[in-house]
């Protein structure tokens, strides 16, 4: 210890008395070692080579500064023989011209130059005007060699080449790199799209841009855009195409209808900087106003959807709207406080705009549906890595919302993350979580060994058969998820009956993968809280609609034995989503929460699914909607809301907008009769 004391002593000494003391103590090793000075036998043995290699492969080569410059000239004896072998493969090369020698000193054409890529991609480069000036330097980049494997590049080239006469090759070969365009010259819509919107989009590189989009190729978005360009030329002639390109999916937002409120929001806003409206309004500036007009020109129209249901009204929140310095969007469930008469959304943002939050909104119904931000709750979070790797994500993601008897937060996610055994955790009303629920077994991800058949002829699993062919189909054993949540297909719903707060009702969005054999079939939980603890009471199967990614992602629990379920699908390549209430009874029931696997299940006994009775096709609604909002967005959450002007109950649903500036948050009233 007494030596340990003085070694201490002897090393904070030398750090007081200066830096030059305590670097003694650590040497530090050359990065290079020290070479000798060149002599004249050094510089004439190099100048010796390069003559020779002149002379074999006729070059010219200046290489009076690499003999004489020590550092160029120890960089390149390390390296002659390389270059000596990089030479005769350059020459006997047609494809490769210039100076050899130049080219060989390149470390990374050395690499490349008997690269079989490298010299396709010359090939094919040099084959084409733009490209054939730069093909030696260029196919030495990756990016640049795939993009020349692809015939579309070049159809690229060509395209733009016919269409603008004065740009750069630079610029050229730029615009034709981007995956999404290559892909359009492959589409039947994008000519005829770059050819209609011309007139609107005079400036061309920004209407590739807008046509590289297939959504916007549609006949029906080109009428769209065409009728948005025309509405604003009367207030905006210079920047209508422009104001007209952001708005993207939404330009029925600008319709005869509201002008008059733009061009007057436009003056009071902005009058002041502006000699008239819109002359210098950037599109930021126009997006205010448009938002402003929003409000005061989207006023649905209400009356009866069906027998069932009255259409009440409809409210937007616009992408980027702030509320206590977060922002609002990410909305995806619903639960309503009648003793407060608020209305409480929780977003599902994980934290990578703000934090895990609720938000209180007070609901007007007396004159169709507003809304009004009256409180903000952030609940307790942990961040680390989910189930799938992606780092930075809240320990939930949050879906679902209820509150208990006692008034604290339900939360559900449809993500479980790694390590994690609960998808429904609970925190009081200063957010700080106090409990949680334990996922059964059945939901958690399990990997096992799968059986896989495969075809005559194939002895390998990879799909490449490299031995004697098969006979006959074989098996394979390969390693698979065997058990557990699809993924993202989380409890995405939640529901608490308000005259029985301590049942819990949730449901996985999608078929748990050991039930997915068994059909479109999701299993309806039931909890009951007993003493200060959740029991799993029963599990009920649902069969969903036959429809593409389609799910559950809320319920409304009328009682313990009543509920309206919203399934909501969504068709990527047709855009489209479709979303549906159906009134479900849980009377009678059969009970699965014993079993394990539907797939085995099935083998055994016919399954009892829950009889189920469409209530309303939310596609249903859109004819009451305001002009320029004809589209009922993505749905995620129901609740019940205030007691209507006439005495009845009512529903509210909200859209989740993904804090996509593409997407409004869209809350939809709606009464039952």
């Amino acid at each position: 210890m007494k030596l340990l004391k003085l070694a201490l002593l002897i090393i904070c000494t030398n750090s007081l008395t200066g830096h030059a003391q305590l670097s003694q103590l650590i040497p530090r090793p050359r990065l290079f070692p020290e070479q000798p000075p060149l002599t004249e036998k050094d510089i004439a043995a190099c100048e010796n080579f390069f003559r020779r290699m002149d002379e074999k492969y006729k070059l010219q080569t200046n290489f009076g500064d690499h003999c004489s410059n020590e550092k160029k000239y120890y960089a390149l004896k390390e390296v002659r023989q390389y270059v000596e072998t990089c030479l005769a493969s350059a020459s006997a090369n047609p494809l490769i011209e210039g100076n050899f020698m130049i080219a060989c000193l390149d470390v990374e054409f050395r690499g490349m130059v008997r690269n079989k890529f490298y010299n396709g991609c010359l090939a094919k480069s040099k084959q084409h005007p733009l490209t054939k000036p730069v093909a030696q330097e260029n196919c030495l980049d990756l990016e640049f060699r795939q993009k020349v494997s692809d015939d579309r590049y070049f159809q690229c080239l060509d395209y733009v080449q016919e269409n603008i006469k004065n740009e750069s090759t630079a610029t050229i070969l730029n615009q034709c790199s981007p995956m999404p365009i290559r892909n359009a010259m492959g589409q039947n819509g994008f000519r005829p799209c770059m050819t209609k919107s011309a007139e609107i989009i005079p400036d061309f590189f920004a209407r590739i841009n807008y046509c590289t989009s297939t959504a916007n190729q549609t006949a029906s978005n080109l009428e769209a855009l065409r009728a948005c360009n025309a509405s604003l030329m009367s207030v905006a002639p210079k920047n209508a195409g422009s104001y007209c390109i952001d708005l993207k999916n939404n330009l029925s937002r600008v319709n005869p209808a509201n002008i008059a409120c733009l061009k007057q929001t436009a003056q009071s806003l902005y009058g002041q900087y502006l000699d008239s409206p819109f002359r210098n309004l950037t599109s930021t500036h126009f997006q205010e106003v448009l938002q402003d007009c929003d409000k005061k020109v989207a006023v649905a129209s209400p009356g009866p959807v069906n027998k069932n249901i009255n259409f009440i009204g409809v409210s937007y929140i616009h992408h980027g709207e702030r509320y206590h310095n977060t922002q609002i969007g990410g909305l995806s469930g619903l639960e309503f406080d009648p003793k407060k008469n608020l209305v409480f959304a929780v977003s599902d943002d994980p934290g990578r705009v703000n934090s895990n939050r609720v938000y209180a909104m007070e609901v007007n119904l007396d004159n169709g549906l507003k809304i009004d931000f009256r409180d903000m709750l952030t609940f307790d979070t942990k961040y680390k890595n989910n189930q799938y790797g992606q780092p930075n994500i809240a320990d939930i993601d949050a879906e679902g919302i209820a509150f208990d008897e006692a008034g604290n937060l339900i939360i559900s996610s449809e993500t479980l993350l790694e390590g994690s055994k609960s998808l429904i955790k609970i925190y009081n009303q200063s957010g700080k979580q106090i409990s949680e629920i334990l996922t059964d077994n059945k939901y958690l991800e399990k990997d096992g060994e799968v059986k896989v058949k495969q075809p005559q002829g194939n002895s390998y699993n990879d799909g490449f058969s490299r031995g004697p062919s098969n006979p006959r189909d074989h098996y394979v054993t390969k390693i698979e998820q065997i058990r557990g949540l699809q993924p993202n297909k989380g409890f995405e719903s939640l529901a608490v009956p308000m005259n029985n707060r301590k049942i819990l009702f949730t449901a996985n969005e999608a078929p748990i993968v050991q039930d997915t054999d068994a059909g479109n079939i999701i299993r309806i939980s039931k909890f009951e809280k007993i003493e200060k603890k959740y029991e799993l009471k029963s599990e009920s199967l649902y069969e969903l609609e036959d429809e593409v990614d389609n799910g559950v992602v809320d319920i409304l629990a009328v009682d313990e034995y009543n509920l309206i379920v919203l399934e909501r699908s969504f068709n990527r390549n047709k855009q489209l989503i479709t979303s549906r209430l159906y009134k479900v009874s849980l009377t009678g029931a059969k009970d699965y929460k014993e079993v394990q696997s539907l797939d085995d299940e099935i083998q055994k006994n016919k399954l009892v699914l829950l009889n189920k009775e469409l209530i309303l096709n939310l596609g249903d609604l859109k004819k009451f909607l305001p002009a320029g909002f004809k589209a009922i967005d993505n749905i995620e959450g129901i609740s019940y809301g205030p007691i209507s002007r006439n005495g009845k109950k009512t529903i509210l649903l909200i859209s989740d907008n993904n804090m996509n500036a593409n997407q409004m948050t869209q809350m939809i009233a709606l009464e039952i009769n």
